[in-house]
């Protein structure tokens, strides 16, 4: 078996070469990953066969997950841990199998995870997690994500600070009894294909601009045949009828200004029935059924205007940060202050995406639309891309940002997230500010899930001064016993953080001692497919990752997400 992971930089592919090496996907690739290609396209795809993936750590969950990203089209994974194959393995590990009795973990997982995809390549190290954390930091710095299962919180922070100095994301993930839990860890992760379940098409009702302002306002509905008035298309008759109804309330608003309250809908909608000459009419219905549009703005929504106001887009402006590489997150900050200049221009108007959807119209209307929508958005990326030009020159960047990815960025401008995690503190620390903590174990919503973020780091203290789980003695009276001392190590934590009329159920407690660090492979096949979920959206930047600890709670069948 190969022991050594392969070298190269953080994430594996430069930004370009993320977008650009696509057409190299071969047919056979295709075929294979077809579903996905659906999902999250070739781009995307690629990202994954590129991504090498380091698990630290043996048990269920950190294979299930393995598992998963293995199915999904990984490019190479490593295993870490020391362990040998016992009995209890074969009870709650799938992926070892009775044969392997008394040979490597990580080994045997490895050879079982490489049958599934005979594309990817697996290696192991027979080592201690904590012993490469401690003694091989710079083994980290090959991979495209560090996926750490159930390591003690302490060993937890210091393979974060390690990985945030190479840049490499790291997803903590734990299966405990019926619970678990899944944290991601990174300084920054910029997203631009969110995907959001609803996305509304900017079409620009509220705001036209002058060359398709001047096409619907050519259109004389009186005059018109009914055959001809029938196919006008929809986004021309949305437009006519909100400047008719902002001539009718010309005295009470500006004439930029849209319908806001029910009332001023149901009048728009008024205005658009009296343009109709029968109820039959498709291309009304259609105008009807669209006419949120009437009110839905093409300007930047308040979450991307805080991305847009971000200090390193100031720093940027003011030549004062390094973005002269080509890497994801310098094109992103790139193209995000070229975005702010282009809506100063633009009068707060969003780069025009181009996407106009089928609608009842005769075919020449419905290719002067297109074309009006193709050529505008097309100057809109030509300007954006003047202006990222100019930017990156001021920069000291050389390489200009490839045109895919700039497009992709325009296409997605309205939904950009920047998610920035917190360091993972030592379990000795408080977490997220005493307030939230306080706030989260006194809401009866979230109560249980937290009191179990406080219990599983108040288990890690109680191995360290113990040397074993609580309840690892199947005793009544040890089980009474270390409740007794489970509870005492989380009254002392809720006390270090400063919370006040704070406590965690008996219950709750009770249970966490009963399970004896026990990892179910039902729970832990669920924290795994969570885990492999969050690590995709980490490695193809698409969709938005959960923005703190996602905690499990298979007692009550729930899950929170705690934002410490």
């Amino acid at each position: 078996p190969d022991y050594q992971a392969s070298s190269s930089g953080a994430g594996g592919f430069t930004a370009k070469e993320g977008l650009a090496r696509l057409v190299g996907m071969d047919e056979s690739k295709r075929k294979v990953f077809d579903r996905q290609l659906r999902i999250w396209g070739e781009h995307g795809q690629q990202r994954l066969l590129d991504a090498k993936v380091c698990l630290l750590g043996c048990g269920p969950a950190g294979t299930e997950t393995l598992k998963n990203l293995v199915l999904g089209g990984i490019g190479s994974f490593t295993v870490v841990n020391q362990r040998k194959v016992t009995e209890a393995d074969l009870g709650n590990n799938f992926l070892v199998e009775r044969e392997h009795l008394g040979q490597s973990l990580a080994g045997a997982a490895t050879k079982c995870l490489s049958e599934l995809n005979e594309r990817c390549h697996g290696n192991f190290v027979e080592e201690h997690p904590v012993k490469l954390v401690t003694g091989n930091e710079g083994f980290f710095k090959a991979f495209t994500l560090v996926v750490a299962a159930d390591l003690h919180e302490p060993e937890l922070c210091m393979l974060d600070a390690c990985c945030r100095s190479h840049g490499v994301p790291l997803l903590g993930i734990r299966s405990y009894g019926l619970v678990g839990l899944v944290r991601p860890s990174l300084e920054e992760h910029c997203v631009v294909e969110a995907k959001p379940d609803n996305v509304v098409l900017d079409m620009r009702v509220v705001e036209p601009w002058p060359q398709l302002q001047e096409f619907a306002f050519g259109f004389d509905l009186e005059s018109l045949p009914d055959n001809e008035h029938s196919h006008v298309p929809w986004l021309i008759l949305l437009i006519k009828a909100l400047e008719a109804w902002r001539r009718e309330k010309e005295s009470e608003m500006t004439s930029s200004d849209v319908p806001r309250t029910s009332a001023d809908k149901a009048e728009l909608k008024a205005v658009l029935k009296k343009l109709r000459r029968n109820v039959d009419q498709q291309n009304f219905k259609e105008a009807l059924g669209n006419a949120y549009h009437a009110w839905t703005s093409s300007r930047m929504p308040e979450s991307s205007n805080a991305i847009l106001m971000d200090e390193k887009v100031s720093m940027i402006e003011a030549g004062t940060l390094k973005v002269d590489t080509d890497t994801p997150s310098n094109n992103f900050w790139i193209m995000v202050t070229a975005l702010k200049t282009f809506l100063a221009e633009m009068s707060g108007a969003s780069p025009l995406t181009g996407t106009l959807p089928d609608m009842t119209s005769t075919t020449e209307w419905y290719l002067r639309l297109q074309n009006l929508f193709s050529t505008k958005a097309n100057a809109d990326f030509t300007r954006m891309q003047e202006i990222c030009t100019e930017v990156g020159i001021k920069c000291g960047r050389e390489i200009p940002i490839d045109q895919s990815e700039l497009r992709l960025f325009c296409k997605n401008a309205r939904n950009l997230h920047v998610l920035r995690y917190p360091e993972m503190k030592a379990y000795s620390s408080p977490i997220g500010g005493p307030e939230d903590m306080q706030s989260m174990l006194q809401s009866e919503s979230s109560a249980a899930n937290a009191s179990i973020h406080v219990l599983l780091r108040s288990i890690d203290r109680f191995h360290a001064a113990h040397n074993r789980y609580p309840g690892a003695f199947d005793t009544k009276e040890q089980v009474e016993e270390d409740v007794a001392l489970l509870k005492g190590i989380a009254t002392t934590l809720i006390t270090e953080w400063g919370l006040k009329e704070c406590s965690i159920h008996e219950d709750m407690m009770v249970e966490m001692v009963r399970c004896a660090g026990t990892q179910l492979h039902t729970v832990s096949s669920i924290i795994g497919g969570i885990a492999a979920q969050e690590a995709i959206k980490l490695i193809t930047h698409q969709f938005v990752p959960v923005g703190g600890t996602l905690i499990f709670n298979g007692i009550e069948s729930t899950s929170t997400v705690l934002r410490l």
